[in-house]
Order: C-alpha cells, then sequence, then structure tokens
C-alpha cells in the first residue's frame, strides 16, 4: 500500500476536469486524505457552476472516502500559516498534512514550496531529539 497523501482543492479539480496533473491525482486515489474544508471548497465551486448540492456532495464523499474533520489541533496549526498568498482552505490542507505527518499533492507551486519548509523544519527537530537522545544515552 502506498503512503497517504493530502490533496488540496486545486489537485481535486485539476482531477475532475482533467486539467494537466490530473493523472498524479488519479493514481493516488486511493491513498488520497481530503480535509472536510477542502472538500467544502470544491462543493462550492461545482455548485456555483451549475451541479446540484445532494449529487455533488455525495460524489465527491464515495470518490474520496478518507475525508478528515477539521478539528480543534488543525484549526491551531492553520492559524500558525500567515502568509497572505494562503487561503483558509490551503492552510487547512497544510495543518492536516503536518497533524498526520502526511505529504500535500498540489499544483499550487506556493503550497508545495511551504511544505517542503515544513518537512525540513520536521527533518531538523528530529535530529535534535535524536541528539538529546545521544546525549541522554551517553549520561547513562
Amino acid at each position: 500500500m502506498k503512503t497517504q497523501i493530502v490533496l488540496d482543492t486545486s489537485a481535486i479539480l485539476a482531477l475532475l476536469a482533467m486539467e494537466e496533473g490530473y493523472e498524479v491525482v488519479a493514481e493516488n486515489l486511493e491513498n488520497a486524505v481530503v480535509s472536510s474544508v477542502n472538500l467544502s471548497e470544491v462543493i462550492t465551486v461545482l455548485v456555483r457552476r451549475g451541479l446540484k448540492h445532494k449529487d455533488v456532495a455525495q460524489s465527491l464523499k464515495d470518490t474520496f472516502p478518507q475525508i478528515e474533520e477539521f478539528n480543534a489541533e488543525q484549526a491551531i496549526i492553520a492559524a500558525s500559516f500567515v502568509e497572505p498568498e494562503l487561503s483558509f482552505g490551503d492552510r487547512a490542507c497544510l495543518a492536516l498534512a503536518r497533524c498526520k505527518n502526511l505529504r500535500i499533492l498540489s499544483p499550487n507551486k506556493y503550497l508545495m514550496m511551504l511544505e517542503i519548509k515544513m518537512s525540513e523544519q520536521k527533518i531538523k527537530n528530529d535530529l535534535k531529539q535524536d541528539d538529546i537522545k545521544v546525549e541522554f544515552d551517553e549520561i547513562n
């Protein structure tokens, strides 16, 4: 089984419209995790394009069965991303990825850049924790 991956709104819309890069999203569907915030954004876009809310919502729930509810922990993390380029959906996607320690799949280059920075910071933090453990082990 492949590692789970978080899809943002743009990735889902690219898949549905068969836009550039949709094949990559399609290949990761069975391992896709979607924030309920991103689900809401996609439904809104599709309803504004003339589709029926009930039909769209059910179809998306069937297509993306791993929908994560946006919770207090994610809300706090999402609020830490203060870059004006980020929508609420972008911040929810980043927060979900951070909470679940997952990668993001998105055509949004800015979002992907932030995800890389998050990964680099996690690696630095993990290394610091490993250094502390080694020093503690050496004392004993």
